[in-house]
């Protein structure tokens, strides 16, 4: 199965009012990862050294190692940083996302600007489902999630 379908609780509502909720995604694939570690953006928050959020890139990145889970990195961070990091992390998601969902409803351009449109609770299901749809099991038969973008 390279794709994968489910349902969002609320759904993207476009310019007509029309409710759009069946989201349609596929694998994510290493020229994902590589294009999304390319983005200037994201270059943009490595080079941020300056400030004091050295240790918060790099705990943001063994988030995302740990599969995206933003749990436990409060106390290491900054309140600053805390939410540089939570908003990079979003919207290093956000961007990725939209290179995986081909469609929602019958949205066939999910670009950045229609996963900020969605409620929190959509996009909590949606990292869900992107967790579960691309994990592979691991060599000790644990499960490892493939989305690794390097912040360095």
């Amino acid at each position: 199965m390279t794709t994968v379908e489910f349902e969002l609780p609320f759904g993207y509502e476009d310019k007509d009012g029309n409710v759009h909720k069946t989201v349609t995604m596929r694998r994510v694939r290493n020229g994902d990862m590589i294009d999304l570690n390319s983005d200037p953006a994201i270059q943009k928050l490595a080079q941020r050294k300056d400030l004091e959020i050295d240790t918060s890139i790099y705990a943001l990145a063994e988030a995302i190692k740990s599969g995206g889970s933003l749990s436990g990195l409060s106390g290491r961070l900054h309140p600053i940083a805390n939410q540089m990091a939570q908003g990079a992390m979003i919207e290093m998601q956000t961007k990725m996302f939209s290179r995986v969902i081909l469609s929602i409803g019958s949205i066939d351009n999910v670009h950045p600007g229609v996963l900020r449109d969605l409620t929190p609770v959509d996009f909590e299901v949606i990292q869900e489902k992107f967790d579960e749809f691309n994990r592979a099991p691991g060599k000790d038969g644990s499960t490892e999630v493939p989305f690794e973008p390097s912040l360095n």
